[in-house]
């Protein structure tokens, strides 16, 4: 860490691998990031760890291992300002097993064991939202919106319907009024807008 006041250089960890996804914690007191030995070419990378600093340099913490060869980890976002949303990704797939991480005590809490195409959290309001495709890697049933209302909350489905923003036109049926009003709400905006390329 570079101080420009002072132009001091602390070192706050010693980790293996090359440190990547550096996110300052809400608060200004922890470090989260992640490690890999090469980042391959399109298949996921060699995780060397996920880790949380302090930025006072007092200590390091390795808050899980990742499963070797399965891709990468992925970080979404400070959930508070001692929890962090990750998850893992492999290439034939995407994103999967949604989990909440205490930086402080390590202690994992999964919130989708499944795959999805994107996840967005919103700290303001604390609601996560899980867009899941439908794809071979999941079980069945599980298409759909699901959001999370606030740190320690259930998972909720709103919608069993497929928004997929890599679709060439508009869906034929309009996204359900209740689901626009709901979301709207819950990631405190005007409105919400369903667009597609």
């Amino acid at each position: 860490m570079y101080t420009p006041d002072t132009e001091a250089i602390t070192r706050l960890s010693e980790v293996p691998g090359h440190v990547y996804q550096v996110n300052w914690s809400p608060d200004g007191e922890a470090i989260f990031y992640t490690s890999a030995s090469n980042f391959g070419s399109g298949a996921g990378y060699a995780m060397k760890g996920v880790w949380v600093s302090r930025a006072d340099g007092s200590g390091t913490r390795a808050l899980y291992a990742p499963v070797v060869g399965a891709g990468a980890e992925e970080f979404v976002a400070w959930e508070s300002a001692d929890t962090v949303l990750v998850n893992s990704w492999r290439p034939d797939c995407g994103g999967n097993t949604l989990r909440r991480v205490n930086a402080v005590t390590g202690e994992v809490v999964v919130l989708w064991p499944d795959y999805f195409r994107r996840v967005v959290h919103n700290f303001e309001t604390g609601a996560t939202v899980v867009d899941v495709p439908e794809i071979f890697c999941n079980p069945e049933g599980t298409v759909g919106f699901y959001l999370i209302e606030a740190a320690g909350a259930a998972l909720e489905q709103v919608s069993e319907e497929v928004f997929q923003s890599q679709l060439p036109e508009p869906p034929i049926d309009p996204v359900p009024e209740a689901l626009k009003q709901k979301l709207a709400a819950l990631l405190e905006v005007e409105r919400v807008i369903w667009v597609q390329p």
